[in-house]
């Protein structure tokens, strides 16, 4: 009877060894390489994203794919003839036209 509890021990300890390489193993696999955080910015203009499960810059007239049209529009752009487009939708604020009354000076010079 002692001998077959012996036996038992020994398989339980040597599966609960091979389980924790194993979830080591897995855990070592599973973690990006590139963090997206520490990956190169994007150029002036252009505009951070992830589309198809890949981290890119998206920009005004970039060759574009309809069928990822949705997660285009997250970025505000929209994917017209094969190129993207920028849409207003997507601006921090909203556009000001200042109202000028004829004859009346420029506001940006100065009367000399």
């Amino acid at each position: 009877m002692t001998r077959f509890v012996g036996t038992v021990t020994t398989v339980v300890v040597a599966v609960a060894v091979v389980s924790l390489i194993g979830f080591s193993t897995a855990a070592t696999v599973a973690r990006p390489a590139v963090r997206e955080e520490t990956a190169a910015p994007c150029p002036k203009y252009s505009v951070r994203a992830r589309v198809a499960g890949k981290a890119i810059c998206l920009r005004d007239g970039q060759a574009c794919r309809a069928r990822l049209g949705r997660q285009y529009q997250r970025y505000g752009f929209r994917c017209q003839a094969g190129a993207l487009t920028a849409t207003w939708r997507r601006l921090k604020r909203p556009l000001h036209i200042p109202r000028l009354i004829s004859g009346e000076p420029c506001p940006t010079t100065t009367s000399s």
